[in-house]
């Protein structure tokens, strides 16, 4: 489940674990979790649910996941991670955040550029067709070169899980996100 606890700011800083992740996490962990899995993780910048979700595009945020991983493995427990791209659903507010329910004709939900951190001109999908017209930002159709920047991505993710020691990684696919293109064989 997506806490909406990491870190916010430029691209390089944002998607980073917090103590916050270390105690939730590692208390699954140390109450005899079998398997402790990290949030859906993004694979790009712009593959995140919200500004405050986990990403894993650059090394500062490995570095957060290391300690994280270590410590649900002394406790027995196996480190796991979902990585992803949200495709259409990116660039969304944090649920306690949420005034659509409110003033649904404003889309307040939506983490627009600017105060709220988000990236409204750069959410992308595989048609330039919006989840909800009314309550999403309108994706951009991904290009060739999109959707090899995005293969790229999710291998590069998946080196860094691995680097800091996950032990079981997770492709999350569901809620109409975006999915890793099979390779050729």
């Amino acid at each position: 489940m997506c806490m909406y606890s990491c870190e916010q700011g430029d691209d390089g800083e944002a998607g980073v674990l917090t103590p916050f992740h270390f105690v939730h996490l590692g208390g699954f962990a140390a109450r005899g979790a079998a398997l402790t899995m990290v949030e859906a993780t993004s694979v790009l910048p712009n593959g995140r649910l919200s500004p405050n979700d986990s990403g894993l595009w650059n090394d500062r945020q490995a570095q957060a996941l290391r300690p994280i991983f270590d410590f649900i493995r002394m406790q027995g427990s196996i480190p796991a991670i979902q990585l992803g791209h949200g495709g259409r659903k990116t660039s969304t507010l944090a649920p306690w955040l949420d005034t659509s329910t409110i003033q649904p004709h404003l889309k307040s939900h939506v983490a627009t550029n600017g105060d709220a951190g988000g990236w409204t001109d750069n959410v992308m999908a595989p048609s330039a067709v919006s989840y909800n017209d009314e309550t999403f930002p309108h994706p951009r159709e991904m290009s060739e070169n999109d959707i090899g920047e995005l293969k790229q991505a999710f291998k590069a993710a998946v080196e860094r899980a691995d680097e800091a020691g996950a032990e079981v990684i997770e492709f999350h696919c569901a809620h109409g996100y975006l999915v890793r293109p099979p390779s050729p064989p």
